[in-house]
């Protein structure tokens, strides 16, 4: 058995598993036709289940941005999405969940991210970066690590 493909090793998962390397090399073009910058990190150790949900490892490629700790962060992504299209998603990553960026071009806060871009489990914690907390959060994902890190966020008295 091909430990990257769980069950039954199909075409499909084939394709899931050449997007996750496009994804990684950031082998594409935007909607302008521009090459595609630098990708946000990489996945590897890739497991694709047959019910559709892949685990990796994840590392990001400016882990100075967090303090070396690396988080997977959901964002519109070609090949990502392309997956997800696929009725695939992310099951457990071996990383922490970030949603929101330092600059306002992100397009979610923690209330409005898409489900099926969130994994259903980290390792690590939750970081949330400049957005307005004004009710409780429900991410739908599980957490290993506990932690939560807020960074420019504005806090409503009643939300934790």
């Amino acid at each position: 058995m091909n430990e990257l493909f769980d069950g039954n090793k199909t075409e499909e998962k084939e394709r899931v598993y050449r997007l996750l390397m496009k994804y990684n090399s950031n082998d594409g073009m935007d909607d302008k036709g521009q090459e595609l910058r630098m990708s946000d990190g990489v996945f590897y150790n890739i497991v694709i289940h047959d019910n559709k949900t892949i685990d990796a490892k994840y590392r990001s490629n400016l882990p100075i941005v967090d303090h070396y700790k690396h988080y997977y962060r959901p964002s519109q992504n070609q090949f990502i999405q392309q997956m997800v299209d696929m009725g695939y998603r992310f099951g457990h990553l071996d990383c922490g969940l970030k949603i929101g960026a330092e600059t306002k071009d992100y397009p979610w806060d923690c209330y409005n991210v898409p489900k099926e871009l969130i994994p259903l489990q980290v390792d690590g914690g939750l970081k949330l970066t400049s957005m307005k907390l004004d009710k409780p959060i429900d991410i739908g994902c599980k957490f290993g690590d506990k932690q939560l890190v807020l960074v420019k966020c504005e806090l409503a008295k009643d939300v934790f």
